[in-house]
């Protein structure tokens, strides 16, 4: 399938979900690569729908698809474009779906690209899971202290 430029060009989120789940597992060398493709269109052109197709990806995953590629991927992006309008919707999926906080678990955000407060409610409703880039290992401070 070619490139898909507009939300006109995209097939059902069903199909879209099913070519991005066997291009995962055939890492990216399927023809069902251009999966990858709409998520971007959908993403920035239907928040509505892009939520849609991030539910059933977490939701459909099998075994051979790790959730965290869902979380390093397509729920980062939503998190990064999305999450000040749909925070309260994230809080409550994660609150009642292990497999959406699994999916969270493999997110990394730089801190401030979003509202702290969002951030803040973002990597509470993942118990912690999603990653703050910029922020220092506690380990990592700990050796860095100077001793008095």
């Amino acid at each position: 399938m070619p490139f898909l430029h507009t939300l006109a060009d995209l097939p059902e989120d069903e199909v879209i979900v099913e070519g991005y789940i066997r291009a995962c597992q055939a890492g990216w060398k399927d023809p069902d690569a251009w999966a990858a493709d709409g998520w971007p269109v959908v993403l920035f052109g239907d928040a509505e729908r892009a939520w849609r197709v991030l539910l059933l990806l977490v939701e459909r995953a099998p075994d051979d698809v790790p959730l965290s590629l869902v979380g390093a991927g397509p729920m980062e992006d939503f998190f990064n474009e999305h999450a000040p309008a749909f925070v309260d919707r994230i809080e409550e999926r994660a609150r009642r779906d292990p497999r959406f906080r699994e999916a969270m678990a493999g997110a990394w955000l730089s801190r401030g690209a979003l509202p702290a407060d969002i951030e803040e409610r973002v990597v509470r409703a993942s118990a912690g899971g999603v990653l703050l880039l910029g922020d220092t290992p506690p380990d990592a401070r700990r050796r860095g202290k100077k001793r008095g």
